[in-house]
């Protein structure tokens, strides 16, 4: 079972649903002094930890960190375990994973890569998933990329998470202003609709 349903009482859509309103926090870093005090603030709290990775911090050829997913996960659980922390309440996850780290390949290989990165991701343990394929690729027509190219790329990371993803908590789309422009809100509502129709 998922540990997003082990803590269901945390958990943002499941709080959502039942008319409340409340957040996760998520911990987007690899430095020790932050994630000593995220775990010291989650257990104050008495709530669980979301720490996430970047496919330009952490990947499967080390990222800027210099660490693979499952280093960054024998890491994290290495710090929040001397902080004290219960393993059942550290929550893994990766972070706009897509074919950022490689923009200036061909979308042929900068894809493959993502796939190999997203299944990584997933074998070292990552529960929550968050697909980014909305950057523009080496071999791209010009001009802004359409969301059909971006649903199709999100829709193929999906597909390689195959039977691994279940337990795993996803999604898909860019969710921050200023990102690869465009109007945000409304591509990302677009993308995340194509997508599950490309996947049936």
């Amino acid at each position: 079972m998922s540990i997003l349903n082990d803590t269901a009482d945390f958990h943002p859509t499941v709080s959502q649903k039942i008319g409340q309103r409340r957040g996760l926090t998520s911990i987007c870093s690899a430095h020790l002094w932050v994630l000593q005090a995220a775990a010291q603030q989650a257990l104050e709290d008495g709530a669980p930890l979301l720490v996430e990775s970047t496919c330009n911090q952490v990947n499967q050829f080390g990222g800027y960190t210099g660490m693979t997913p499952a280093d960054f996960t024998r890491f994290v659980r290495q710090i929040t375990a001397q902080n004290g922390l219960p393993t059942g309440r550290l929550i893994l996850g990766g972070d706009h994973l897509g074919p950022s780290p490689w923009q200036h390949e061909p979308a042929e290989s900068a894809m493959r890569k993502a796939g190999e990165l997203v299944q990584a991701c997933i074998h070292a343990g990552y529960v929550k998933i968050h697909l980014d394929a909305s950057l523009k690729l080496a071999d791209d027509p010009s001009g802004p990329l359409s969301l059909e190219i971006c649903a199709q790329r999100a829709a193929w990371l999906a597909y390689r998470m195959g039977d691994w993803a279940l337990g795993v908590y996803w999604r898909v789309g860019i969710d921050y202003v200023g990102a690869h422009g465009g109007p945000h809100t409304w591509r990302t509502r677009e993308t995340q609709n194509s997508t599950v129709s490309y996947l049936g």
